[in-house]
């Protein structure tokens, strides 16, 4: 969801100081297992259409639609892989 770890603080600070006393923050986060599924999904539809596998990624429906320039991440690794994300 971050591409680094300050984008993640500094929401979590927006957030904490923005509430009110007994306030409540609602938020939907896109699930991670889902994204990289539709992601390899459509990585492996442009191997098999002989596309070269080139960015930007575009994986989309009639509701949301998001954006890769890469699709290759070491999974250890907490941030880094950015995205735009368009619900």
């Amino acid at each position: 969801m971050f591409d680094r770890e300050e984008h993640a603080l500094q929401l979590l600070q927006n957030i904490s100081g923005r509430l009110v006393k007994n306030g409540m923050f609602i938020c939907i986060i896109p699930d991670s297992n889902v994204i990289v599924k539709r992601m390899r999904h459509h990585y492996s539809e442009q191997k098999d259409a002989n596309k070269p596998a080139q960015g930007p990624f575009v994986v989309k429906n009639q509701y949301y639609s998001m954006r890769f320039d890469q699709i290759a991440f070491d999974k250890r690794q907490l941030y880094g892989l950015g995205y735009g994300f368009y619900l």
